[in-house]
């Protein structure tokens, strides 16, 4: 895992060190949050101070509306159609009249009508536009631009901009009402711009109707000039026309064209009555070569004659059959009557024969009408084949005369009808509520400005809070120190405070080579053991003592990646506090650059390291004492300055000291040189057994402790982790707040405690 972490290295240095990655999932993102609040609250403030502000400074103004409503339903006084058809009220055509509303015209109109060029509101250009007006002096003075039409130009185009920008029309839900409101910083202002635009627009929209109409008229008043000349000359066509070819109109059409029609519609009645009067005759006939007296035919049924005489027949038959009866039938009586019965017949036969001639003089009669009536339509039909072509000729000329008649006709009643329109104006819109003097100012609004400046400073703050978190290259938790370099977080230090000197401590002894009492910051793990300080210092000690299951761990190493990242206050209170527990422990000063640990613990001290590697002194003669955690002390005086250090440091003489000090210590602590500006580490890290690093919390950058690792094999294989050193206390809380309230509550000073 190390090698593919510093195989990646750089990448990480150039931005995705730290789980920038994982910085905008959710819990990253609120604990980020929970973090840097005092970002968020400064950031929130100075916009909510800046809202203020503006509120004090900004100019108030007002906004005036008013309200028309689309026309759906129209006065019809006549039943005409208008010339301008009434408008199809649809969605497109409501915003059609919101832009139109807006437009330019109706703008320019309102702005002329009210003067508003007059108006310091509407025509001032700003600051920029002023230079410019003043830099344009000199080409006027010299005739190159006509100042007063420029001016009034320039005024009315600025005008009609801020018109255009404090206007506001919309259409209320999906009504037919549009408001149209007008903002200025004067109330009455706003209330006679909004209304104006109602009034230009309404104004707009009648005349624009009235010019319609009348161009309608003035077209429609040529058309019938022209329609009135063309009809005539078609009628005079017309009649010249029948003149020459002799025909005659009855109204109802040509003479020769009524007889046809007449002689037409005779024919089949008299084809018709022919036939039935065959028909008749032929049964009449057919009775006579049969017994008249029982014929059943229609006209013998009608004739008032037979009728009389069947009566008479049928009365002398019935009673010859009943005298017959009674005498029989040679009775004298039945002889008469039965006479009497025959010449009663033979009138009824001589009846029958009188009609049938009379039938047959009828139907002679029909033959002959329908003979005439086919010899008179044969004749009509000659004389129409003679007369067709002029017929056809004539036809066409009426039919042009009537188009001619009807179009003059159709265009003088709309001419009537545009007449009427053209005094009598409908509007296609009307006023519903006017504006009014608005009492309260529409903007700046306290509350919502407040409200605005609050969400937007919050979102700000936010937004500088991830990126604060996003762009910081500094380790400010235990969880960034394993992602970015591969090794165990052992814990945090928190800034040590400063300590107040003890009383009555006695200094230091050179004979005995017994430190003095009051060693200060350099001490705390045993001064304040119950400290968050002292327990990270036990939990190295405890990551040691579990690596020495597996591998050699007696001799440690204390580094830092950069100076100053107080490695030698932690190296030398790791030793102390382990001493303190009863362990045999000796911390040897190897900064052979800078002996920080000697000068600030043992100052009193001549001789050390360096004498005992060069063979001059046993380290027995060096070697201090503390009298309250009984911790020895190896310091390095150098009388001058040491330009090979590292030869020194990792020369035989050192290894076989550290074998010498194994023998009598249960742990070698080396306060070792920072390991990025020189080698010292490098050279000794093969005699070393672990080390532990230790990087300044929230300052030292990622991508150097991660150089620094990735330099040194030796610290990469036995680095046992690495402590964050110098938090800051405060902001520690806030980072460390989802451990909750209680997470420092055995981390205490005991005089707090007790």
């Amino acid at each position: 895992m190390l090698k593919t972490v510093f195989d990646n290295a750089p990448d990480a240095g150039a931005g995705d060190v730290g789980g920038a990655s994982s910085l905008f999932r959710l819990a990253d993102l609120v604990a980020t949050l929970r973090r840097q609040w005092p970002l968020i609250v400064m950031v929130t403030g100075a916009m909510v101070a800046l809202a203020f502000i503006y509120l004090v400074l900004a100019t108030a103004r007002y906004t005036a509306t008013s309200a028309v409503m689309l026309n759906t339903r129209k006065t019809q006084l006549v039943q005409q159609q208008a010339v301008i058809g009434d408008l199809q009220i649809d969605p497109a055509v409501i915003d059609s009249q919101v832009e139109l509303l807006k437009s330019e015209s109706v703008g320019l109109k309102v702005i002329r009508t009210l003067k508003l060029t007059e108006d310091p509101e509407f025509t001032d250009p700003g600051r920029l536009a002023r230079v410019l007006d003043t830099l344009a002096g000199p080409l006027r003075l010299i005739g190159l631009a006509d100042a007063s039409l420029l001016s009034e130009d320039r005024k009315e185009r600025l005008a009609f901009q801020y018109f255009d920008r404090n206007l506001k029309i919309k259409r209320v839900g999906t009504s037919y009402v549009m408001e149209v409101s007008f903002t200025s910083q004067d109330a009455a202002k706003a209330a006679r711009v909004s209304n104006g635009i109602v009034d230009a627009y309404m104004v707009g929209e009648l005349d624009a109707r009235f010019d319609a109409t009348k161009r309608a008229n003035q077209w429609l008043q040529q058309r019938i000039d022209e329609l009135r000349v063309q009809a005539t000359a078609a009628d005079a066509a017309v009649q010249q026309f029948k003149r020459d070819n002799n025909i005659i109109d009855t109204g109802r059409g040509l003479i020769s064209e009524q007889q046809l029609g007449d002689v037409n519609a005779q024919l089949p009645a008299a084809s018709a009555g022919v036939a039935e009067a065959r028909a008749r005759l032929d049964r009449i006939e057919e009775v006579l070569a049969g017994d008249p007296a029982n014929a059943a035919v229609a006209e013998v049924i009608r004739s008032d004659v037979i009728t009389r005489l069947r009566s008479q027949y049928l009365d002398v038959t019935s009673r010859a059959a009943e005298i017959a009866r009674r005498v029989g039938e040679r009775h004298q009586s039945v002889q008469q009557l039965r006479g009497q019965a025959e010449d009663i017949k033979r009138s009824i036969g001589d009846e029958v024969k009188r009609i049938a001639a009379t039938t047959r003089s009828d139907y002679e009669i029909a033959t002959t009408r329908l003979a005439a009536l086919k010899a008179n339509l044969d004749s009509m039909i000659g004389q129409a084949n003679l007369t067709g072509e002029a017929q056809v000729r004539l036809r066409a000329l009426e039919s042009a005369s009537q188009t001619y008649r009807n179009l003059y006709d159709t265009f003088l009643q709309r001419f009537m009808e545009t007449a009427q329109q053209q005094s009598f104006a409908i509007d296609e819109a009307r006023v519903i509520t006017a504006a009014t003097e608005p009492t309260e100012k529409s903007w700046p609004r306290p509350l919502l400005t407040l409200a605005g400046a609050l969400l937007l400073g919050g979102l700000c703050g936010a937004g500088s809070a991830v990126a604060r978190e996003a762009l910081d290259e500094r380790f400010r938790t235990t969880a960034q120190v394993a992602e970015a370099t591969g090794l165990p977080s052992i814990g945090i230090l928190p800034l040590l405070p400063p300590r107040t000197p003890l009383p009555n401590a006695r200094p230091a002894d050179a004979a005995s080579r017994r430190l003095a009492d009051d060693a200060g910051l350099l001490r705390y793990s045993v001064d304040e053991p119950f400290t968050r300080f002292a327990e990270a210092l036990r939990a190295a000690k405890v990551a040691i003592d579990i690596a020495a299951l597996s591998r050699p761990t007696q001799v440690v190493g204390i580094v830092s990646a950069l100076p100053q990242e107080g490695k030698t206050t932690v190296a030398v209170n790791l030793a102390q506090a382990v001493a303190h527990a009863g362990a045999r422990v000796i911390l040897i000063d190897a900064d052979l650059r800078n002996p920080s640990l000697t000068r600030r613990l043992v100052p009193e001290a001549r001789t050390g390291l360096v004498e005992v590697l060069r063979g001059k002194l046993g380290e027995g003669a060096v070697v201090w004492t503390d009298p309250v955690s009984g911790l020895h002390v190896l310091p390095a005086v150098l009388a001058v300055s040491l330009s090979h250090t590292s030869e020194l440091i990792s020369s035989r003489a050192m290894a076989a000291l550290l074998a010498r000090l194994r023998q009598h210590y249960d742990y070698v602590f080396l306060d070792l040189p920072p390991a990025a500006p020189i080698v010292d580490v490098r050279a000794v890290g093969g005699i070393m057994d672990a080390f532990l690093m230790v990087v300044e919390w929230g300052r030292t950058h990622k991508t150097a402790v991660i150089e620094t690792i990735a330099a040194d094999a030796c610290l990469q294989a036995k680095a046992l982790g690495i402590l964050l050193n110098k938090a800051d206390k405060a902001e520690l809380r806030r980072i460390e707040s989802y451990k909750g309230p209680y997470h420092d509550k055995y981390c205490t000073d005991i005089r707090e405690r007790a």
